[in-house]
């Protein structure tokens, strides 16, 4: 009474269907760059006003992030390295951690 329907299932033996899928990736939420607590963006040391997280993206994204992500190039005041605060990078947040406490507006 099984109609000639056999109990093995298509393609089996592949492992291709019966395996879990990964968990999604990345977390919700996107990434955002680090700011410093007065909300200042992440610049690089020696170069502070022109080349922060934005540099990195504009061109030779992956040399950029390379070379001058590192240590060597840390900002003092953010006591990190591009490579930590800039997403494009690598770093950056991506909500997983609670937001910086942000104080409302000053109005006189």
């Amino acid at each position: 009474g099984n109609y000639g329907i056999s109990g093995t299932v298509a393609g089996g033996g592949s492992g291709t269907g019966s395996s879990t899928p990964p968990p999604p990736t990345p977390p919700p939420g996107r990434c955002v760059d680090l700011q410093l607590p007065n909300g200042a963006e992440f610049m690089m040391r020696e170069y502070e006003s022109n080349y922060g997280c934005a540099w990195f993206v504009q061109s030779s994204t992956a040399y950029r992030c390379e070379q001058y992500g590192g240590d060597e190039w840390a900002n003092a005041d953010f006591g990190t390295t591009a490579r930590a605060a800039c997403c494009v990078c690598g770093g950056g947040s991506t909500g997983t951690t609670p937001p910086p406490r942000t104080l409302p507006p000053f109005t006189s």
